[in-house]
C-alpha cells in the first residue's frame, strides 16, 4: 500500500509537470492563436480592436518624431501644416483608440461576469467572498506577466538596443523610482502630478485605469443581476455624475483638450488625462450597452428596430464618431499658445469658451456612445452591412488576439526605430506612411513572440490549474 501511494504521487507529480510543460508549448500556442474563431454576436470587436490598435500606433509614430524635430517643421505644425488640416485630425484623434478599448472592456466584463451570476441563486451571488477574489486573481493571472515582463524588457533591455544623438531619450529614469506603482496598477495616481511624463512606461496609465474599473465593476453588476432595470439605472447615475463632474472641472480650472492652446492643454495633460474618475465615462456606456444587450436578450430576443430606424441609427454613430474626431479641425488653425498667453493662438480665437469646455468634456463620452451604437446593432443583426462585413471579417482575428501584446511592445519598437535616428525628420507622406508600416510590423511580429511565450502560457496556466481547483 505504501509503494501505491508513492507511485499514486510520482503519478500525480508527473502529470502536473507535464501538464505545466504543456502550456509553453509553442507550436501548440501558434495553433491557438491562428485558430478559426467561434462566430457570436459580437465578432466585430475584432475589427474594432484590432483598427484602434493600428491607430494608437499611428499616432505615436507622429509623437515620437515630435519629440525628434522636424527640419520642415511649418509643413507639420499650425497654421499651414498637418495639424491644420483635416487629414491631421485623424493623427490627433488616436487619442479616442484608448477610449474605444475603454468600451470594450467594460462591455466584456459587464457580459461575461454577468451571464455567470445569473447562473447563482442571488443568496450566492451577495455572498462575494466566494467569487470575487477570483474573480480579482483570474485578472492579475491574465494580465501582470505579460505586463511586468513587456515593461523590464523596455526598462532594461530597451536602453542595448540602440545608440546616437537621441536615444538619450530612451532611458526611462521615472521607472527607477515608480516602477513598483505599475505592479500595484497605482501609476496613474502616484505621482499624479505630471500626468504621463512623470510614469514609468508611460502607456501603462491605461493598464492602471482599467484595472482600477475592473475592481469596482462588481459594484454596478451585482445590483443588475439582482433586478436589471435598477442596475442600468445605477450605472447611468454614475456615468451622469462623472460626466457632470468633468464639465465642471475643465470649467473651473480652465483645461482645454486642444493641443495648441498652451497652459490650459498643459493642464489637461497633468490633472485629466489619466484621472480614473474622469476617463471613466466610456468604461460605464460599455458596462450599460452589455446591460442593454443582456436586457433585451432575456425580455425580446427576436426584437428588432426598423430597418430605416438601424440606418437612421447607424448613421448617428458615425456622425458621433466624426463630429468626435474631426470637431477639433477649428481649433488647430492658428499656431500653438506658449505658456498661459492665449491672445490670437491655439484655440482661442476660433472656438468659444462653451464650445471648448463641451468638446474636451464630452467628446470621449459621445465617441463611446457612438461605438456602443454600432456595436448593438452589429450584435443584432442590424448594422450597415457593409460596414459591418468589413468589421466582422475573420482577417482581424488575429490581430485582435495579438492587441494587448502590441500595446504593450509598441513603445520599445518605436523606440528603437525613431529614437536611433541621428538627424531630425523631414516630414512628407512618404517618410511618416513608411515608419508607420514599419511600426506596425514589428509590433505586431514581436507582440506575436510575446504572446506565444508569456501571455498564452499565462493563460494556458490559470485555466489549467486555477479553474479546475476552483
Amino acid at each position: 500500500e505504501k509503494t501505491s501511494s508513492k507511485e499514486q504521487k510520482s503519478l500525480t507529480k508527473e502529470k502536473f509537470t507535464l501538464r505545466f510543460l504543456k502550456s509553453f508549448d509553442i507550436f501548440a500556442n501558434l495553433r491557438s492563436l491562428v485558430s478559426p474563431r467561434k462566430s457570436g454576436a459580437f465578432d466585430i470587436f475584432d475589427g474594432i480592436r484590432t483598427i484602434s490598435m493600428m491607430w494608437v500606433v499611428f499616432g505615436h509614430v507622429y509623437n515620437y518624431q515630435i519629440v525628434i524635430g522636424y527640419s520642415n517643421i511649418h509643413d507639420v505644425f499650425a497654421p499651414n501644416g498637418l495639424i491644420a488640416s483635416f487629414t491631421g485630425q485623424v493623427i490627433i484623434g488616436g487619442e479616442f483608440a484608448v477610449d474605444t478599448f475603454f468600451f470594450l472592456s467594460g462591455f466584456l466584463v459587464t457580459y461575461s461576469l454577468a451571464v455567470r451570476l445569473e447562473k447563482l441563486s442571488f443568496d450566492l451571488v451577495l455572498k462575494v467572498q466566494n467569487w470575487v477574489p477570483m474573480f480579482y486573481v483570474h485578472r492579475i493571472i491574465r494580465i501582470t506577466p505579460t505586463y511586468m515582463f513587456a515593461l523590464f524588457f523596455y526598462w532594461k533591455i530597451g536602453p542595448l538596443l540602440g545608440s546616437g544623438p537621441f536615444w538619450y531619450l530612451m532611458n526611462d529614469e521615472n521607472c527607477n523610482d515608480y516602477w513598483w506603482t505599475n505592479l500595484l496598477n497605482i501609476n496613474n495616481l502616484y505621482p499624479f502630478q505630471g500626468g504621463v511624463a512623470k510614469q514609468c512606461f508611460s502607456v501603462s496609465w491605461y493598464l492602471a485605469n482599467d484595472f482600477q474599473f475592473y475592481v469596482i465593476s462588481p459594484i454596478f453588476i451585482i445590483p443588475f443581476v439582482y433586478k436589471k432595470k435598477i442596475g442600468m439605472l445605477f450605472c447611468t447615475i454614475i456615468l451622469l455624475l462623472s460626466i457632470a463632474w468633468t464639465i465642471i472641472i475643465v470649467k473651473e480650472d480652465n483645461l482645454s483638450t486642444f493641443l495648441g492652446d498652451g497652459e490650459p492643454a498643459r493642464k489637461f495633460q497633468e490633472m485629466f488625462y489619466v484621472a480614473p474618475h474622469l476617463r471613466i465615462p466610456p468604461y460605464l456606456i460599455g458596462m450599460l450597452s452589455a446591460m442593454i444587450w443582456i436586457y433585451k436578450k432575456a425580455h425580446s430576443p427576436n426584437f428588432k428596430v426598423h430597418k430605416n430606424i438601424a440606418l437612421i441609427l447607424s448613421g448617428f454613430a458615425f456622425f458621433l464618431l466624426g463630429v468626435t474626431c474631426y470637431g477639433s479641425y477649428q481649433g488647430y488653425q492658428k499656431q500653438f499658445c506658449s505658456g498661459s498667453d492665449t491672445t490670437d493662438c491655439g484655440s482661442y480665437p476660433n472656438v468659444s469658451q462653451s464650445t471648448r469646455i463641451a468638446y474636451t468634456s464630452l467628446s470621449r463620452p459621445a465617441w463611446a456612445l457612438g461605438i456602443a451604437i454600432i456595436t448593438l446593432l452589429s450584435a443584432n443583426s442590424q448594422l450597415f452591412y457593409p460596414v459591418n462585413y468589413f468589421l466582422c471579417h475573420e482577417y482581424w482575428t488575429i490581430g485582435a488576439r495579438l492587441s494587448f501584446g502590441a500595446y504593450l511592445v509598441h513603445p520599445t519598437v518605436l523606440c528603437v526605430l525613431i529614437l536611433t535616428t541621428v538627424t531630425p525628420f523631414h516630414y512628407s507622406v512618404y517618410e511618416i506612411s513608411t515608419d508607420f508600416i514599419s511600426c506596425l510590423f514589428l509590433t505586431f511580429v514581436f507582440a506575436t513572440i510575446l504572446s506565444l511565450l508569456v501571455e498564452k502560457p499565462m493563460m494556458n496556466l490559470e485555466k489549467k490549474f486555477l479553474h479546475s481547483s476552483s
